[in-house]
């Protein structure tokens, strides 16, 4: 059976479509189960395909919308000056290069809706872009006659490779190549965090009239063996999921913090640890109970935050990150 026959077999309402943009929907619908299906096994096809996704199909969308017709000579020119016909290395081009002003302009937009910018609010806006320019050029190229219709030469691409030519413009093959170096730079500086990048926010704040968690009106008097709800927030920034553990300490200080000659902790009691896994991007907010143990004016209530399990003896020096409230206690 050859491709001829191997074409009948396609129902005739997908053989009127363009095979390209059969492909590209195609693959947005790829690249969705592929990103949801996870880690492990998927890692890898998730890069390629994704790489694929975010940096040629939406702009290869968009040029097909804009340019439904074949590669022609100057003579075909709108007004002499622009093209209104570009061949195949200029229409790879122009996709790599829509999709690197088109994409960010999308996540932009998203980031400002109420779902923010997450994976798949980023899947469904970049996908349903791509599909929705290919369906409209689709239509525009329906609207050409059928001679001047742009389409992608698989039948010729595929006998050059089983005959064994090789390309006859070497040229064309390191422009695309270089384009594929660049665009991969691109990517790796963009999606690869810096080192120094990375770090975990620590606050605590109290709940408001609306349940809303805020960085002020915090108890300042306490009884002691009497509790007051405390907020705990957590921002993940670390690029991968972490363990966290949190000490919270009662401590009674000599001196001020400020000062010259500093200030010495003369009696401690921890009053909370509690453990809790953050993903990366992600902020939890950890509801806690807070008892005093000790009494007396200015005492340092101190959280301090480790990443994986705290040391024997938790102090402010070998804390990840740390933070504290000063508080006045009575019996």
């Amino acid at each position: 059976m050859d491709r001829s026959d191997l074409r009948l077999l396609v129902p005739r309402r997908i053989r009127r479509v363009p095979a390209d943009l059969v492909v590209v929907v195609a693959l947005v619908f790829l690249t969705a189960v592929v990103v949801l299906a996870g880690r492990g096994f998927w890692t890898l096809a998730r890069w390629g395909i994704g790489f694929c996704f975010l940096f040629f199909l939406p702009g290869y969308a968009v040029i097909a919308a804009l340019f439904p017709e074949s590669a022609g000579s100057d003579e075909d020119s709108s007004d002499g000056i622009i093209p209104r016909r570009i061949d195949g290395v200029e229409r790879f081009v122009l996709s790599t290069a829509a999709s690197l002003a088109v994409v960010p302009l999308i996540g932009y937009l998203v980031s400002y809706s109420p779902w923010g910018l997450d994976v798949v609010p980023a899947l469904v806006s970049i996908g349903g872009f791509t599909v929705g320019c290919a369906i409209v050029a689709a239509i525009r190229r329906r609207s050409v006659p059928e001679s001047e219709r742009f389409s992608v030469p698989f039948g010729a691409f595929y006998e050059t490779v089983s005959t064994g030519r090789t390309w006859t413009r070497p040229l064309n093959l390191v422009l695309v190549v270089s384009l594929v170096v660049a665009s991969a730079g691109i990517v790796y500086t963009t999606t690869t965090p810096r080192p120094d990048e990375r770090f975990t926010e620590l606050y605590i704040g109290t709940k408001n009239g609306t349940g809303e968690t805020v960085a002020d009106a915090y108890p300042r008097n306490f009884t002691a063996g009497e509790s007051q709800s405390l907020r705990v927030g957590i921002g993940n920034h670390e690029y991968e999921r972490t363990n966290y553990t949190v000490v919270v300490l009662l401590q009674r200080v000599n001196g001020n913090e400020g000062a010259r000659g500093g200030s010495h902790v003369t009696a401690q009691r921890q009053l909370d640890r509690f453990h809790v896994s953050v993903a990366g991007g992600k902020t939890a907010v950890e509801n806690r109970s807070i008892s005093p143990t000790m009494t007396g004016e200015r005492l340092r209530l101190q959280f301090l935050l480790y990443r994986g399990a705290p040391p024997a003896s938790p102090t402010p020096k070998n804390a990840y990150r740390r933070t504290h409230l000063w508080i006045n206690v009575t019996g």
